[in-house]
Order: C-alpha cells, then sequence, then structure tokens
C-alpha cells in the first residue's frame, strides 16, 4: 500500500465529501505529485503622521537575503527563501513551507524621505519604517 489512491482503487471515498477525506487524500499524494507553492509574504501597512510603517512576515530568511529599494515613491523589498538540501532520501508528506524568490512593491500616496528611512529584522519579521517628506507632513497654520 504505497498510497491511498492505490489502496482505494484510484478513487478515494472521501474525496469532495469533507475537508476530513481531502487532507487525507492530499497527505498521501507523492510528494514529486505536488507543486511547489509560491513564496508571497504577507506584510501589513500602517501610516501615522511621520512615516509608512510596513511589516513582513519573513520566516527562515537570513537578513542578508532580503533586498530594500526606495525609489521616488514606490518601495521594493525582495529577496530568496531557498529549500534546504536533505542529504538523506526522507519522503515528503507535507510541504506547505513555500520557497523561491518574492518581490512585493509598494507605491506611496505621498512624497517620502529615502534618507530617513529605516528598516529592522528580528525574529523572522521585517519592519521598515518609511519616513515621509517634511513638506507633505501636515501641521497648523495659525491665522494671524
Amino acid at each position: 500500500m504505497s498510497n491511498s489512491l492505490e489502496f482505494w482503487g484510484g478513487l478515494s471515498p472521501f474525496r469532495a465529501q469533507s475537508p476530513l477525506g481531502r487532507l487525507v487524500d492530499d497527505f498521501f499524494v507523492a510528494s514529486d505529485q505536488a507543486a511547489p507553492a509560491r513564496f508571497a509574504p504577507l506584510a501589513d501597512v500602517k501610516e501615522n503622521k511621520e512615516a509608512f510603517l510596513l511589516s513582513f512576515d519573513v520566516p527562515g530568511l537570513s537578513k542578508d537575503a532580503i533586498k530594500i529599494h526606495l525609489e521616488d515613491d514606490t518601495l521594493t523589498v525582495s529577496g530568496e527563501r531557498n529549500l534546504a538540501k536533505k542529504e538523506d532520501e526522507t519522503k515528503v508528506h507535507v510541504a506547505e513551507v513555500a520557497y523561491g524568490t518574492f518581490s512585493r512593491a509598494f507605491r506611496f500616496p505621498t512624497a517620502v524621505d529615502a534618507e530617513r528611512t529605516e528598516a529592522s529584522y528580528e525574529n523572522g519579521v521585517l519592519t521598515v519604517k518609511v519616513a515621509k517628506a517634511a513638506t507633505v507632513q501636515p501641521r497648523q497654520i495659525s491665522v494671524r
């Protein structure tokens, strides 16, 4: 019995009947039949009066594997997460972690200041603080 499809004569009685049945079928599909997932880190974008604050979930990446480029009003974050090579002949039953290259671009609605933009990386989270240009920061105008 090498996988559930052979055991059930090529058709699992659970298929399309329940999420559990699909999980059972997916678990026993040979790893060479599964398509690799595309790596696209999730991002949060927030804004305060001084800056745009972006955070990216990039677990498993070293900070050296991440590139950050800011040009005009567009921030591009790119990088690559490589699949660790296994020396033994371990059979993979479930492979949900995505690998490969990624690139995410964000265009800001106002001018930004590249000189005051900073980034940090801790515990698999990349945080980028993109400072707003001084000319677009709101200010109170006094009436004389």
